[in-house]
This record gives C-alpha cells, sequence and structure tokens, in this order.
C-alpha cells in the first residue's frame, strides 16, 4: 500500500481549520503593487480573496490534494479562471515565466524544516521578484527547532 503524507488526506478540511485574519493584510499590498506571486497557495484562500478583487495571482503549491480543492473553487467561480494561474512546484524549485513586485507567503515558512531548505526557497523567491520587489509572509518561529532562537524565559 502506498503511504499518503502530507495534505492528501486533510485537504479537503483545510479551510475549516485555516481561519487566519490576514486577507485583508494581504489585499491591502496587493492592491498597491500589482500582480501576486502566492508561494505555498494551498486551497487557494488568499488568491480567491484577491482574484474577486481584480488581481492576477500566480499560484505555486507541492500539494497535489491542496491544488485538487483549489481547483474544485474556481470551478464555482469561473470568472475567477482568468485571473488565477496555478502551478505545481515548491518555494525552492518553482519556475515562473516573469517576475513579481510581491511574493506572499501564508503559513508556507514553517513547512520549510532546515536552513538549506529556507536559503534554498528565499534565494529562489528573490529570484522570481522584480529589483523593488518584496516578499511578505507569517512565520511561528515556535516551530523552528533548529533556528538559533533563545526562549525569552
Amino acid at each position: 500500500m502506498k503511504k499518503r503524507g502530507g495534505y492528501e488526506q486533510s485537504a479537503r478540511f483545510y479551510d475549516l481549520f485555516d481561519q487566519k485574519k490576514n486577507i485583508e493584510f494581504y489585499l491591502h499590498h496587493a492592491i498597491t503593487r500589482g500582480e501576486i506571486l502566492d508561494v505555498g497557495a494551498g486551497t487557494g484562500r488568499i488568491a480567491v480573496a484577491l482574484a474577486r478583487h481584480g488581481i492576477e495571482v500566480y499560484c505555486v503549491e507541492p500539494s497535489p490534494a491542496m491544488r485538487r480543492e483549489f481547483r474544485y473553487k474556481l470551478k464555482k467561480e469561473s470568472r475567477l479562471q482568468k485571473l488565477i494561474t496555478l502551478v505545481p512546484g515548491s518555494a525552492a524549485d518553482f519556475r515562473c515565466p516573469r517576475s513579481y513586485r510581491i511574493c506572499i507567503m501564508s503559513g508556507v515558512f514553517d513547512h520549510l524544516l532546515n536552513h538549506e531548505e529556507r536559503r534554498a526557497s528565499l534565494n529562489n523567491i528573490a529570484h522570481h521578484l522584480s529589483e523593488d520587489g518584496v516578499l511578505i509572509f507569517d512565520v511561528h518561529l515556535g516551530l523552528m527547532g533548529n533556528a538559533p532562537l533563545q526562549s525569552a524565559g
């Protein structure tokens, strides 16, 4: 029997648990910078919200199950399909045909488990940013077990 890892079993329930209140934050930055590169787009929670405001979003997502849920959302809102491009890939290895002024990652950095993976991912993202581009992401430092951080207490 093939082992199923990652989000293969839970992707259809992901949006029930991912209730971060960050869409307005990303929308604010997207409106001022235009088209968005969304790395680790998941089920499209943020990308769909941005596209509803007419913003084009190029989405990278490694999980086939998460991409499947994302495509299901797009089928229900077909007018957004022309604004969203969804491709497979990880933060460290994706390739897209152009550069962007803004890249977002929500709930992704915590999945980069070591310094090498984080470095490769950040370098790849930097390669896809324009000269004035910015990367905006959230991070929960408590999950970075091998990070050189000390407890404040």
